[in-house]
């Protein structure tokens, strides 16, 4: 009994040692993981809350002289939501799946050896579908292509060197509102979407 008492006070010890290590060398490569929830925004009310997952790749490090580190960061997004709509006495809902590519950066801030904050910059590239469902009206798919911008903030929690475990809060806004182009704009009753909320628990590596 003795023998493990001893061997998990190694362990206890050699965490925050381990974490401490890695905070004043630093890393310079990230692989994080998201799994969260995804919830389009308008003028013209809420949309149902969806689901997404993210995979994140980023390489940097800690800039000379500086406390802080920087990561260039390459991230891919799927996620899906509904949205029901009222129009002339009937319910229209749109099925939305979004697939996006951004590009950016990722500042992180140390507040202590384990803890840090974080806020993102991405140029995005956002590939929507769209199957649109209602009474009196034709069920039909549409696809479009648009650019935007994607700002985040969340933390990391570091127990070791390697691994971390954390959240963000995110916002993606296109540069052109998701169905305004050929008139379903007009079937939908609003110009749609300016964008999407993410919001959602992360795991990453560190090496």
């Amino acid at each position: 009994m003795t023998r493990v008492y001893l061997l998990l006070s190694v362990i206890l010890v050699c965490i925050p040692l381990s974490s401490t290590t890695a905070s004043a060398q630093g890393t310079h490569f990230i692989v994080e993981g998201g799994l969260g929830v995804m919830q389009g925004f308008s003028p013209e009310g809420e949309a149902n809350i969806g689901r997404s997952t993210n995979l994140m790749f980023g390489v940097g490090g800690r800039p000379g002289g500086s406390w802080l580190r920087l990561y260039f960061v390459l991230e891919g997004l799927n996620g899906n939501y509904m949205r029901p709509h009222e129009q002339n006495f009937r319910i229209i809902t749109l099925d939305r799946t979004m697939n996006e590519l951004g590009a950016g950066v990722r500042i992180f801030a140390p507040c202590t050896p384990n803890f840090r904050l974080f806020a993102d910059l991405e140029g995005v590239i956002v590939f929507s579908s769209t199957n649109f469902e209602g009474a009196y009206t034709y069920d039909f798919d549409t696809s479009e292509i648009d650019g935007g911008l994607r700002m985040g903030i969340g933390f990391h929690y570091r127990p070791v060197e390697v691994f971390s475990i954390g959240a963000r809060f995110s916002l993606t806004a296109a540069f052109d509102h998701f169905d305004s182009e050929g008139g379903r704009d007009w079937l939908v009753g609003f110009e749609s979407e300016y964008g999407h909320f993410e919001a959602g628990l992360s795991m990453a590596l560190h090496f």
